[in-house]
């Protein structure tokens, strides 16, 4: 790992629908991986073929994540999965409306807080 490198706000910020199928993404909350099961690697190897623009992960902290916001909770619903609750959508297109660009300021709020807290791992793409 390069030290004080850290994943990028958008990493953080929950997709919605596309504008162009109305295809539905991150329905459930923000997807994350348990680490404690599996090793950084393990996660990339196993998961990749499912992550169509997987770039890299990160870690973070769950008491990280609930220091945030206590409106954010993480909800496990598989033995090495969960998703982050409580993040707004974030439109692909940049929101015109005053309910949109509030919407948007709020997931970049998440998004900054979170990134900062989290660390980048550098593992075999």
């Amino acid at each position: 790992m390069i030290a004080g490198q850290r994943p990028t706000p958008a990493a953080f910020m929950r997709r919605g629908p596309r504008q162009d199928t109305g295809e539905l993404r991150d329905v459930a909350g923000l997807s994350v991986t348990l680490a404690n099961l599996r090793t950084e690697q393990q996660v990339v190897n196993n998961e990749q073929n499912n992550w169509k623009n997987l770039r890299g992960i990160c870690v973070i902290a769950v008491t990280d994540v609930m220091d945030v916001s206590p409106t954010l909770d993480i909800i496990p619903d598989k033995p090495t999965h969960a998703n982050i609750k409580g993040l707004p959508e974030v439109p692909e297109d940049p929101p015109t409306t005053d309910a949109g660009k509030e919407a948007y300021k709020k997931a970049e709020f998440f998004g900054r807080e979170l990134a900062s807290r989290a660390r980048m791992c550098w593992v075999k793409l």
